[in-house]
């Protein structure tokens, strides 16, 4: 009895889903975007600091562009894109900070500090470590692609 119980429910389950429609679910990380101050000694694994200038919040990120992709060197890089005026606030921040730092954080904590290396003025960001250690840096982002 209680297999041919655990095989209805599992039918009914299944019978229930091919009727429903597509359902886009928060991913299991929040990125964020923060410019840091000239000089930063911040480091991927800190905290972001309080009272930081945030450029782009969670909900200014296309969650469904967030993809791991491969650099013009054939390394490991994380692409994605922003969406609404965050696009303007780091268009600005970038054109006015080449060669600073801004610091991208999943949940809170840092995980890579970027050069900024040109404005990045359409919302596409790519960021890579240049190196083998970008396993580790897609490996961070893993979770934050579908």
């Amino acid at each position: 009895m209680r297999r041919l119980l655990g095989a209805i429910i599992l039918a009914a389950t299944i019978t229930g889903l091919v009727g429903c429609s597509s359902v886009t679910l928060p991913l299991p990380c929040d990125l964020t975007i923060v410019a840091l101050p000239a000089g930063s000694t911040m480091q991927p694994g800190d905290p972001l600091p309080a009272g930081a200038q945030v450029l782009a919040r969670p909900d200014d990120f296309d969650r469904s562009a967030v993809a791991i992709v491969s650099d013009d060197a054939g390394n490991p890089a994380v692409s994605f894109e922003l969406r609404g005026d965050a696009i303007a606030r780091v268009a600005a921040h970038t054109a006015g900070h080449l060669g600073e730092l801004m610091a991208i954080a999943i949940n809170g904590n840092v995980v890579a500090v970027p050069v900024i290396q040109s404005p990045l003025l359409d919302g596409e960001i790519q960021i890579s470590s240049g190196n083998q250690e970008g396993d580790d840096l897609a490996a961070k982002f893993a979770g934050c692609v579908r």
